[in-house]
Parts: structure tokens; sequence; C-alpha cells
């Protein structure tokens, strides 16, 4: 068995060995949290920690953890030899050389310690000793390349050049190494005015195109003023040897800007297009518009597509800290264009050739200060043009301009911007079809989006009567829906028109006798494979089930919507010591799902997976079974002549839904939404290792981003202008958008905490575990996943509760656990629960301890007894079905 300290120590070695890259070196650091709060008496955990820490550039934190690392096992090498680093960048040398020295043994990296100790012995005692440490270590170990680097330079530091050039031919390096090589030969070889022999081995090495960047901006240089001469030189040494690469006149024309040499610089373009491809082009125009010069050629067509609208939207995603240096740097520089945007458009709209992006980028800029009637022309023609391209790629594009523009409070003009980009049925089509990736990347706009969809649904049954992608299409028209949809009467509505397409192509098939044979009744559970989810309720709930009484057999598959998102697992691992029977449906074609299910004479059929997989009408209509439920998964009623019943409670289905809808409801005592499997205690995460303030009062806002919706977003910001000192935490969302909100509403944006996903459902609690109060989401409210970690973390949540059916969830579950006065009714009632929460510590406190002792008592953490409720509504309906009578509504009572 796999106990937490191994998990921990999984997730260490794992973070040691992420830390420093550009990508992933904040997963690494969580990674490394992690392990500490699992085992704090790891000592790798802390090492990881501090080596992450050294690595981001926070030496004093990383002193701090090393240390601790070290106090728990005082012989760990490596731990050592971090300190010693975090040592040298406070610059105490002395200290760091005497942690060094102090080691019993030397740490497994023998290469590591020995150049983190010379540099050291260098900075304390000079290059002699360091230089002398260094040969006697080679002498030992002549096959580590890294001594023969560190030597290289140290030879040429105390003035022995050529030396140390022959020193680098000794190395037999791979990968980083060998770019370190051909670094220090070429900054040696122009030192010395000696490039001729870097290119000979860089020509050798047959990398013209890397090479000849390399040669003309080195990666340790960069574009500073100081380093014009040296880059003039290399750039002429590179044309000795390559004078046709046309790189090098983009890479010279840069040259000749910085230089002020704008003239030269449009004559040297004027010699030929085979830059125009390149990075380097967009990099020249966008240095000329920065000192408030057009650039001397238009812009290209494919350099806007590739990289000018990237910039653009990565301006709005991402804060400087989350990508790459060279991106970073471009980003900054796009921001001192953009002070001067008339010039940028000039620029853009000089071209000719067709291009949706250029139009698209055109919009984006007269929309900078509000969305006006040029900027909705400009979307228009991006909007025509995207058609004929490609209109899934555009669909990006098109979000962040209605993010932009949603960010500036014009609601009005997104709608206008939807309208016009869904006109087109292809664009319709696509974003229907593509609902996840539209929420994913536009969180904030989802009633938007659903508005927008919403306004078009009657176009849907025209378009996919012939489509053979016609299900894909109601699937996702669902799943919008689902999500976001306000009013319960827009997807009445939407089923309504979903079930006579799919009807159409859906028979009823011939129904098998019950085969149990033994008595007992037969059970069929339609599910997801749930390979997103570490601990999934409904695979838990099934394995409480009495199969004394019941013969249970579970279908899985996974969706054709999600198919790309992760494998099928036939048997997950929830119910992998379940002596019931899994059975894999995954990869059939719907009929033969149905034909598979209809084998096996079930009594009766569960839906726990929700119509917005496109599989589920399908099969449910053809009628498997000769009684039809769905309990679970997105769930709802409107399935007229499809689904017989329908399971809940009396908090989740008002008593006028009998009335209202052809299914019967079966109401459950307390939750009908099962608990997850949860481990006995999660330890929640200190703040220090989140980076929130240990003080501050700390609000959650952290939930699946198409759930956190506009008009969530408003609400917690009022929270927090009337919290001064209180802090949000938030899902990985539109900076701009946020930032622009919270300055509206008179909020610091710094008081705003953007957390990315994390990989595991316990990491997700142990963060829950660091708030105070967690703030339900509207009108989606967080159901059984989410609630129930809070639940397990003993962090209250509050609810608004509001008509339509999936703004009940939260309620259910708070009801469940004695906690009805967490739920509000109206906006301004959820505003001031969560002031008064913040305001009175006590009170917060007794809210805690009632949901401590709920944890314990309560029948919605106990899943044997749902089972018990959920199985007497099967066997009832089962037997009322069986004596020939129609299906009727009942309230299961309390045991």
């Amino acid at each position: 068995m796999v106990t937490s300290t191994d998990y921990a120590a999984a997730l260490a070695a794992q973070a040691e060995m992420q830390a420093g890259r550009e990508e992933g070196g904040a997963l690494a650091m969580f990674n490394a949290q992690l392990a500490c709060v699992l085992a704090p008496g790891l000592a790798a955990a802390h090492r990881a920690v501090g080596l992450c820490a050294l690595r981001a550039g926070f030496p004093r934190f990383a002193q701090l953890e090393l240390s601790c690392a070290l106090d728990l096992d005082s012989g760990d090498g490596m731990a050592s030899l971090h300190l010693a680093e975090a040592k040298m960048a406070m610059r105490n040398n002395g200290e760091a050389l005497a942690v060094l020295d102090g080691l019993a043994a030397r740490p497994s990296d023998r290469a590591a310690w020995a150049v983190v100790r010379a540099e050291a012995l260098r900075r304390v005692e000079g290059d002699g000793p360091s230089l002398a440490f260094l040969q006697a270590e080679l002498a030992c170990a002549p096959d580590l390349p890294g001594l023969h680097l560190r030597l290289a330079e140290t030879l040429e530091r105390v003035g022995r050049r050529d030396e140390a050039l022959d020193q680098l031919t000794r190395v037999d390096g791979h990968g980083d190494e060998a770019a370190e090589v051909r670094r220090l030969s070429l900054d040696m070889s122009f030192r010395a005015g000696a490039a001729a022999a870097a290119l000979a081995m860089m020509r050798q090495a047959d990398e013209t195109g890397r090479s000849c960047r390399s040669l003309v901006v080195p990666p340790a240089v960069g574009w500073g003023a100081a380093n014009l001469t040296r880059m003039r030189q290399a750039l002429e040494q590179a044309r000795c040897w390559n004078p046709e690469a046309g790189e090098l006149d983009a890479m010279e024309s840069r040259l000749l800007v910085m230089e002020g040499r704008v003239d030269e610089a449009r004559a040297l373009l004027g010699r030929g297009e085979a830059w125009l491809s390149s990075q380097a082009g967009l990099d020249l125009g966008l240095l000329c518009l920065a000192e408030g010069v057009m650039p001397p050629l238009p812009l290209p067509v494919g350099v806007c597509r590739s990289h000018l609208s990237i910039l653009l939207v990565q301006r709005q995603r991402a804060a400087p800290g989350d990508i790459d240096l060279a991106f970073a740097a471009r980003r900054r520089l796009l921001d001192r264009v953009l002070a001067r945007p008339d010039l940028l458009a000039r620029w853009v709209g000089a071209g000719t050739d067709p291009d949706p992006l250029r139009c698209w980028v055109l919009a984006y800029l007269e929309s900078l200060d509000g969305l006006g009637d040029t900027a909705l022309a400009h979307h228009r023609r991006f909007a025509a043009q995207a058609v004929e391209t490609e209109p899934g790629d555009m669909l990006g594009a098109h979000l962040a301009l209605c993010s932009l523009v949603q960010s500036q409070g014009d609601e009005r003009g997104v709608d206008l911007l939807w309208d016009q980009y869904l006109a087109d049925d292809r664009h319709y089509i696509m974003a229907v079809t593509k609902t996840f990736a539209v929420l994913g990347r536009y969180p904030g706009g989802g009633e938007t989006v659903a508005a927008a969809l919403s306004r078009q649904a009657h176009r849907l049954p025209a378009l996919t009567r012939s489509r053979a992608d016609g299900a894909a299409i109601w699937g996702g028209a669902l799943l919008a829906a689902a999500f976001l949809a306000g009013d319960d009467g827009h997807f009445d509505s939407l089923t309504t028109d979903a079930l006579a397409f799919f009807r159409a192509g859906a028979a009823p098939l011939p129904l098998l006798p019950a085969q149990a044979g033994d008595g007992r009744l037969r059970l069929g559970y339609v599910m997801t494979d749930f390979q997103h989810q570490d601990l999934p309720p409904e695979q838990h709930a099934i394995t409480f089930h009495d199969l004394s009484r019941f013969d249970v057999r579970v279908y899985t598959f996974t969706p054709e919507a999600a198919a790309h998102v992760r494998p099928h697992r036939p048997r997950p691992p929830t119910l992998a010591a379940w002596p019931g029977q899994v059975v894999s449906i995954d990869r059939l074609p719907a009929a033969a799902m149905a034909d598979r299910i209809a084998a096996d004479g079930l009594d009766l059929l569960v839906d726990s997976v929700g119509w917005w997989a496109e599989e589920i009408p399908q099969v449910f209509l053809r009628r498997p079974a000769p009684v039809q439920a769905t309990w679970l998964g997105l769930g709802r009623p409107g399935l007229t002549g499809v689904m017989d019943y329908i399971v809940g409670n009396e908090i989740l289905f008002d008593r006028h839904y009998d009335d209202r809808y052809s299914e019967a409801f079966i109401r459950l005592p307390g939750s009908y939404i099962p608990p997850k499997p949860l481990p006995a205690a999660v330890p929640a995460m200190p703040r220090r290792l989140l980076g929130l303030p240990e003080r501050a009062f700390v609000f959650l806002g952290y939930h699946q981003a198409m759930k956190v919706t506009w008009r969530s977003l408003r609400l917690w910001m009022e929270i927090l202008a009337r919290t001064p000192d209180s802090r949000l935490v938030l899902p990985p969302l539109d900076r701009l958008m946020v930032t622009r909100l919270a300055e509206r509403a008179g909020v610091d944006p710094h008081r705003l905490y953007v957390f990315d996903w994390v990989g595991t459902e316990l990491e997700n609690m142990s963060r829950i575990g660091a708030a105070d109060l967690y703030l339900d989401t509207v009108p989606f409210n967080s159901a059984g996943l989410t609630g129930y970690d809070a639940i397990a973390m003993n962090v209250p949540r509050i609810s608004l509760c509001g008509d339509n059916l999936y703004s009940r969830f939260g309620h259910v579950l708070s009801a469940a656990m004695g906690l009805d006065d967490l739920v509000c009714r109206t906006e301004n009632d959820y505003i001031q629960l969560a002031v008064r929460l913040h305001d009175d510590p006590d009170l917060l406190a007794v809210i805690r301890q009632r949901m401590a002792a709920a944890r314990e008592t309560s029948r919605a953490m106990a899943p044997d007894a749902l089972m018990r409720a959920v199985e007497t509504a099967w066997e009832r309906i089962i037997l009322r079905h069986r004596r020939g009578l129609p299906a009727i509504g009942f309230d299961v009572p309390p045991e």
C-alpha cells in the first residue's frame, strides 16, 4: 500500500527534476510544497522546496527550507550543496564554503558539488585556489563535462584563453552541455577577436539557422546597446560563412534600427523577402513602432497570423512570469507600441492580402478605448474571412476580443460581437460543438456565451437535420445550456428539439425478460469512466449496493466529446475490488451499446451521465431496459417518453415539477448526492507555500472556470470592497478582465490570487484548506465534488440559491449538513453574509464546529445510508412495473 510518505517522496523527486525549468517551474514548486504538507518530517520534501525556491530566485526562503531539511537529516549532502548555493546568492560566501567543507561525505552529484565549491573558493580566496581545486578534481574524475566547462571559464578569467579553448575541445557533452560549449566558445572567440574558429566549429555541426542566431544574439547577451559592437562583429563573421542567409538580413535590420539607421534598414529589407516568415519581421516592426517610426515594410500576413495576434491575446491571458523570457520581452515592447495604436493600425492595415487576423488585430486596436462602429466593421470582416480559413482557430481570437470589450463593462458590445460572429452557420456550429473549449478560454463570460447561443438556438433543428455530426452538435448545445442557462425554460425547449432529432435515428429495441434467475433485481448503471477524477462519488456509492438483493452491472465509456481529453479505463480503480460486473461499452456505436445492455435482461437502467454526452440519448431512446431512470451526472427532467423516473430531493425538485414534466419524481431524504470517498485527513496547505498572507482573511472562488460567471465575479468584487484586509483566490481567468473589474469596484488587483489547476483532487483539497470561506458560483452552484471537498477541509461555503435547477445544488448539500443558514436567496443577502462571517470570527468558528460535528453524524456523509434509500426506490419502481402500473412519483421515507 502506498503511504502518504511514499507519495510525498515521489512528489519531491519529481519537483527536483523540474526545478528551474521555464516550463513546469511553478508545478515543481507546488509538488514540493504538497510533499511537505503530506510528510512534514521528510527531509527530501523540504530539500525540494528549497531547491525550487533557489532556482526561482528566492535564496532566503530557500535557506530556511534547506536548513529544515538538514535538521531532519544532517547527512543530506544535496541539501548542504543547495544551502551553500543559497548562501552564495546572498553573498555569504565564507559561510557557503564552510558548509561545503563541513560535509562528512560528498553528495551524489560530485560535479555539482565541485562547481559550487570552486565558485565559493574563488569568491573567498581568488581564482588561483579555485583553479587548483578544479584541476585536482579533474585529475580524479576526468569524465565530468561540467568540471571541464568551469575550468575553461576560470582559465580564461586568469588570461589563459588558449588553454581555455583547448579545454572546451575535451568536453564530450550532449544536450545542454553541448550548448554550453558553443556559448563559451563563441564568447571566448569574440573576446579574442577569433570568431572564425567558432564559426568553423558551428559549420561542422551543420546547424546553419540556429548557429546564425546564436552568433548574432547569443542567449546571454540580449539587445542591450553595449553589445551592439559585439553583435555587429558576429554578424560580419556570419556573413563571411553564409552570405546568402536571409535571416541575417533580418538580424542586421534590427541592429540598424537600434542604431537609429532606419533608412538603411529599409534599403536592406528591400533586397528580398526571405525574412518575411521569421519572427524577426515582427520584432523589427515593433522596434520601429516603439520609437514612433513606421516600419520599412508592411506587416507580412504569416507574421500577423502567427505572432502578433498571439501577443495580443497573451497580453490579456498571462502574467509576466507565465511565459518564456523572449515572449515576455516582446510583450513589454508591445505595451509600448500600444501607447500609439494608430501607428500599429496603419502598419497592420497596410497589406493587401486577405487575412482574417489582420482584420481582427484592427478590431482589437480600435476597441482598446471602447467598441465602436469601426471596430465592429473590422470584426465583421474578420468573421467573414475566418470562415474560409480556420474557423476553429479563429474562435480563440474572437473570444479574446470579447474579453477585452467585457473588461470595459460593455456587455451590450459583447452581445453585438457574438451575434455578428454567429451569423454564419459554420461559426455557430463550431461554437456549439466546442462549448467546453469556449468556456475554458473565456471564463467570466459564460452568461454572454449562453445568451448568444440561446438567441440562435432556433437554427439548430434545420442545421442538424442532415448532418453526420448532428448528435455531437446537440450534445454541445445541451452541455452549454446545462451549465449556464439561468432559465430552465430554455433548456426544456432545447431538450424538446433534441429529442426530435435523436428519435429520428433510434427505434426502441425488443425487450428481453429479466434474467437474474436467483430472485435478485437486475440493475444497470451507465457511467463515464471518470478518468478525470481520482475520487468519483458515483462509483464509490455503487460499492455499497446489497449484492444479495441486487444483481448490479456498471457500463462504462468515455464520451466522444471528451475522448481527446482522457483515455478509457475498462475497469476504473474505484471499482477494482468490487465484486459486481463492470462492462466496457467504450468505442461502440450507440446502437451497439444499447444492444449490449439489452442483452443482459435488466429490470432497470440508470443514467448517471446526462444528455450532454451524445451517446446517452441515443442509447436510452432505444429503451434497452423496461424501466429507465436518471440519477446524478448532469441529468435533469424534460425527457418525455424516454426516462420514466428521476431521482433528487425536495429542494432540487419543487412540487410544481410534478405537473411540469412527464418523469415521475423520486425524492430522497436528505441529500441525493453521494459523498466522495475522502481520505481520513488531508492537511491544509500552509499559506506561506501558496504565497498568501498569514493574517489575511482568504475568500475562495476557485471553481471550474466555466462556472465563474460575470455575475459571480461582480458579487465577489463587492465583497472584497467591503472587506479591505481580505484576499480572493481564483482559477485561471482572463487577467485583464478581472483586473479591470476589480479596479472599477475599487479593489486593488493585487488582492486577487490566480492559481493554476492542480493534478490531483488531494492537492485541490489541500489548497481549499488554506481558505477561510468558500464563495459558491451562480447560476451553477458547485455540487458534490467541490462541496464535499469544502466539508472535508472544514471550510464553510455560502451559496446563492436561484430559480433554475442547478442553482439549488449548493442548497441541497448545505441543508443535508444542517447548514441552511449558509444559503442565500438574494444577491444582497449573499454579500452581507460573506461580510458578516469576515467581520465575526467567533461566528465563523461556531459554523466550523457545526460542520465538524455534522461530518460525523449527517446522513449526507454516509454512502451506505444513501444507497439503502436508493435501493428502496429501485425496488418499488421495479415491482410497480411488474404489476403493470404506470410510473408515479413518491418520497422515500427516512430510516
